[in-house]
């Protein structure tokens, strides 16, 4: 077993009958010594998983694992309308299609789908989450962010300053044309076109971007994709609750209608 896996372990000994523990109850029930448990303890902490009560000095659960309950509620029982989406999305295009949910300034994978036949294809690992400076999920996203929470995303970046003004130029343009793309940023081999999922209050709360190799990309392929994540977009806001802003909503549609001519 891993030191991380050693570590996560250690939530497992919370309950609703003891919310609360010492080390020195935490190291009886993990049978571990307690330097090992304290240091597993401190990285819990430094994750927000785990708090500390400043008099007692016991633990209890922290306040990342009540986001990832709330996300996860929020998320996991939306699926059933999402997938079939994404499937669909998937089929049309031959491609990887993945969705993204958007909080606390981080992009969080919720669903893929690849039912393409082509021998070169984009991986996707389950847990892995689109940077938001590089990945066209990230950008469509960023783009109708507030100003200070692009500039968050670009400072952490630590993006040179001609990198950070050309980037600021492209969400600009990706706020207006409804679309983002990104081309062997996020990993050499690897390109994206994605749209921002608005919800009802016409915020960016979620991205769906359709991946494929670079060796395969046209504009042929950039308009395909573009127009059926246009089509698809007003029913990947729906899965939100939401609409996309009138100017986006024309856009995708535009889109669809080029690509059909």
């Amino acid at each position: 077993m891993s030191s991380i896996e050693r570590a996560l372990t250690l939530l497992s000994y919370f309950t609703e009958p003891t919310p609360v523990l010492g080390l020195s109850e935490l190291q009886r029930l993990s049978g571990r010594d307690k330097a090992t448990v304290h240091r597993h303890l401190r990285a819990l902490k430094d994750s927000g998983l785990v708090e500390q009560d400043g008099t007692t000095r016991a633990y209890r659960l922290g306040p990342e694992v009540e986001r990832l309950a709330q996300l996860r509620r929020r998320t996991m029982g939306a699926l059933g309308t999402l997938a079939p989406i994404v499937d669909a999305l998937s089929r049309d295009l031959g491609e990887l299609v993945h969705v993204s949910a958007y909080e606390a300034g981080q992009l969080h994978a919720l669903y893929h789908a690849d039912h393409g036949g082509q021998a070169v294809r984009v991986g996707l690992m389950t847990s892995w989450a689109p940077p938001l400076v590089s990945s066209s999920s990230g950008k469509a996203v960023l783009a109708y962010a507030p100003a200070a929470e692009q500039d968050l995303a670009i400072e952490a970046a630590a993006l040179p300053p001609a990198r950070a003004s050309a980037l600021r130029d492209e969400l600009r343009r990706t706020a207006e044309t409804g679309f983002a793309t990104a081309c062997d940023t996020v990993e050499v081999g690897v390109s994206s076109v994605g749209i921002a999922i608005f919800d009802a209050a016409r915020h960016a709360v979620a991205a769906c971007s359709v991946a494929y190799p670079t060796v395969r990309m046209s504009d042929a392929l950039i308009r395909r994709a573009q127009a059926a994540l246009g089509r698809a977009g007003p029913a990947l806001c729906a899965w939100q609750g939401g609409t996309a802003p009138d100017h986006v909503s024309a856009a995708w549609s535009a889109q669809g209608l080029r690509s059909s001519t």
